[in-house]
């Protein structure tokens, strides 16, 4: 399975949801840069292990790591504060 493919398959499983938009969108950013997990673990001097557990829309991680791996991939983190 190509990158491409792998990656489209994970995307589909996201829904939305708080972490989870963000996820995504660090996913689709991760298949157009044709980067792999390893490839972006290594990027963030970090464990394979660890890069799945931000990456995952359930796990809890801090607003730091997520930070710091939407930089690795070109990106920064935006939040908003809106009111209801």
């Amino acid at each position: 399975m190509n990158l491409q493919k792998k990656w489209n398959a994970q995307l589909s499983k996201i829904k939305k949801g708080d972490k989870r938009l963000l996820v995504r969108d660090m996913l689709h950013e991760m298949a157009r840069l044709k980067l792999g997990k390893r490839d972006l673990a290594r990027k963030l001097k970090t464990s394979r292990a660890q890069l799945d557990r931000i990456l995952s829309p359930t796990e809890s991680v801090s607003l730091q790591a997520l930070e710091k791996t939407a930089r690795a991939l070109g990106c920064r983190v935006v939040m908003k504060l809106v009111k209801k």
